[in-house]
């Protein structure tokens, strides 16, 4: 699932969102180059669900901070179940 999309020409866009099976949920991220899509690294804190929802670019895509939120598990000393965190991608 695709939250945000940011272009800054017709060869050069960014998409942020979170990748979602039944049961668990990984940020994603996607660049196009004019021509196709690709996958991008984009971490989620290892054992939490996580995705990004807004996203800001410049410098013609080469720069953008995406943000997002992440859950803790139960044994996690920051939160327990259903807690989420604030949690920001910068490239």
């Amino acid at each position: 699932m695709l939250n945000a999309v940011h272009c800054n020409s017709a060869s050069s866009c960014t998409a942020v969102g979170a990748a979602v099976d039944f049961e668990f949920s990984a940020t994603d991220v996607f660049t196009w180059n004019g021509t196709k899509w690709q996958k991008a690294t984009s971490p989620t804190p290892a054992g939490n669900n996580g995705g990004l929802w807004g996203l800001s670019c410049v410098s013609s895509g080469s720069l953008c901070t995406a943000v997002g939120d992440y859950g803790q598990g139960a044994d996690s000393p920051i939160g327990g179940p259903g807690s989420s965190n604030p949690l920001a991608l910068r490239n």
